[in-house]
Formats: C-alpha cells, sequence, structure tokens
C-alpha cells in the first residue's frame, strides 16, 4: 500500500474540518429551531391580541462545502443569516 503524501495528507485534514464545523453547525440549527419553537409558543400565549405582528426570521448557521482534492481552502467561518 502506497503511503500518503502531504498534499493528501493536508486534504484529509482539511476534510476532517470541514465535517466537524458542519456537525456543530448541525447542531446549533438544532438548538436555535428548538428556541424558534418554544419562543413562538411564548408569543402565542402572552400575545393572543397581537396576531397583526411579524415573526422574526429563523436563524441558522451555513454549512461548509467539502473542497476537490485539488483545492486547499480552509473551512469558511461559521456565519449567520437572517
Amino acid at each position: 500500500m502506497k503511503s500518503i503524501d502531504s498534499e493528501g495528507l493536508r486534504f484529509l485534514i482539511n476534510q476532517a474540518n470541514i465535517l466537524l464545523h458542519n456537525r456543530q453547525a448541525e447542531k446549533i440549527n438544532k438548538e436555535l429551531q428548538k428556541l424558534n419553537i418554544i419562543d413562538k409558543k411564548a408569543k402565542k400565549g402572552s400575545c393572543a391580541g397581537a396576531a397583526g405582528k411579524a415573526a422574526e426570521p429563523v436563524r441558522r448557521i451555513r454549512f461548509s462545502r467539502q473542497v476537490s482534492i485539488a483545492g486547499t481552502a480552509q473551512p469558511s467561518q461559521m456565519s449567520r443569516f437572517v
């Protein structure tokens, strides 16, 4: 079996970092979704007369994209969008 060269090892490390970032982003998104549900229930209970109010948008964390073998990009920072 041929050993992995430094470029291949760099690629595998980068992919591992991207997967870890994506797992963390998924976990954060699930928590945000739970909090949104709780918040909506609380607003319905306390603001029954304010039906015309606009709901706040759901916040999510973007997932990093995996790069090709030739790519050496670092995983992007977690960023929020509304």
